[in-house]
């Protein structure tokens, strides 16, 4: 019996089964990696790899170690920080005070343990930033030692990705994100005018601002993107392959955006079915001035489109993914037919658009959660086949959802 248990097991016979799990939900998966780990030696290294892949630290009230934790595992067990390429540094799950501290605090800038955890891992591809929702926080807040270290992993080579929500930062941070592909800034304010907390900045770049590379960038209202000139000057856009926005970016950053659809190969945008809380509330006003009025960013997208089909140069458009929001009506949905019949049009012209393999659009209802707006989500789905047989015909539509 002894003998077979210490039969060594191919390293690829391994990974195929610890494929079987990675698609499933992420409580199943720490618990089925964990028991893994335990069957043979074998599977004990393709297991940790697994469990440490991607590493989220959250604080769950005013007494929380987690970070605490992280560091004396880690600098008990060395060999499992090689495995951590994915940072999370996400919010409390509700808000909490500290017994001294009549303001919510935030924990990413108060864990003692933060930068020392940061300084022993060393091939981070991604860094989630997420303060505390609502509560815009500022890079100047960081102790010295928190922003070295965060620097210190910016600089890294192996940095690809980086996430930054509710959060006020220097422009000449991207200055030490020469090798980021990948930005995505939520509700996020980036500061032009003063860089007192990157006081050495201007030492370590000694006058020469290298900017990184992007290939994809995500954008959300309220990120401070109205100064979207002086964010080109922060980062290159040349390169850019994948733009995703949600509804609502102010007029000065679509039309800054514009350009860019030339060269990109997947965009993505989400719109909702008015420009503001007060519209959604005033069909008739909405009505009388047209859908396209009342939305600029669904507006700017057919303009944006038909644009690059006037010029008549093929782009390099590969996917194209439309998140809507409707309101809670079903009138709020049918009246969209001039949005369907304007994408229809630009999208099935095969000469532009040769390169055009996926469009998809996911409806969703505000009130989804309500048994009749999910029928009525339902029943637009369907007919939708319908409003776009153009690109249907071609076979590259999809409707998720």
């Amino acid at each position: 019996m002894g003998s077979k248990f210490s039969l060594s097991i191919p390293e690829d016979v391994v990974n195929i089964i610890l494929d079987q799990f990675e698609d499933t939900p992420n409580d199943l998966q720490i618990r089925t990696f964990l028991a893994c780990s335990t069957i043979a030696r074998p599977f004990l290294a393709p297991s940790q790899a697994r469990l440490f892949k991607k590493v989220i630290l959250h604080s769950d009230g005013s007494k929380c170690n987690k970070c605490q934790r992280l560091y004396v595992l880690l600098t008990q067990s060395p060999h499992l920080a090689l495995h951590i390429r994915v940072l999370v540094l996400d919010p409390a799950p509700q808000w909490f005070k500290l017994p001294d501290d009549p303001e919510l605090p935030n924990w990413i800038f108060r864990e003692e343990k933060l930068a020392p955890v940061l300084d022993i891992i060393p091939y981070l591809r991604a860094i989630h930033i997420r303060p505390e929702k609502y509560r815009l926080l500022y890079w100047r807040d960081l102790t010295g030692e928190l922003e070295a270290s965060f620097l210190r992993a910016f600089r890294s080579p192996y940095l690809k990705e980086l996430e930054i929500k509710f959060l006020e930062v220097p422009a000449t941070l991207f200055s030490f994100t020469t090798d980021l592909e990948d930005l995505s800034l939520t509700e996020s304010g980036i500061d032009y005018e003063s860089d007192t907390a990157m006081n050495f900045a201007s030492k370590a770049c000694e006058g020469v601002i290298q900017k990184p590379r992007l290939r994809s960038l995500s954008l959300t209202p309220g990120s401070s993107i109205s100064l979207m000139e002086n964010l080109r000057s922060a980062v290159d856009l040349s390169n850019l392959r994948e733009l995703n926005f949600i509804g609502r970016l102010d007029r000065t950053t679509l039309k800054i955006l514009e350009p860019l659809l030339r060269i990109l190969h997947h965009f993505q945008w989400t719109v909702s079915d008015s420009d503001s809380p007060e519209d959604s509330h005033d069909w008739q006003s909405r009505r009388a001035r047209g859908v396209s009025e009342a939305n600029a960013p669904i507006n700017w997208a057919v303009r944006a489109l038909r644009d690059l089909q006037r010029r008549g140069k093929p782009v390099d458009l590969v996917a194209i993914t439309v998140d809507v929001i409707f309101g809670d009506s079903y009138e709020d949905v049918t009246e969209w037919g001039w949005f369907w019949d304007d994408l229809d049009a630009i999208l099935s012209d095969d000469k532009i658009f040769a390169n055009l393999q996926h469009v998809t659009v996911v409806p969703f209802l505000q009130d989804d959660y309500s048994k009749k707006m999910q029928k009525l989500g339902e029943k637009y789905s369907t007919g939708m086949w319908r409003a776009l047989p153009r690109i249907h015909s071609r076979g590259i539509f999809n409707i998720n959802g």
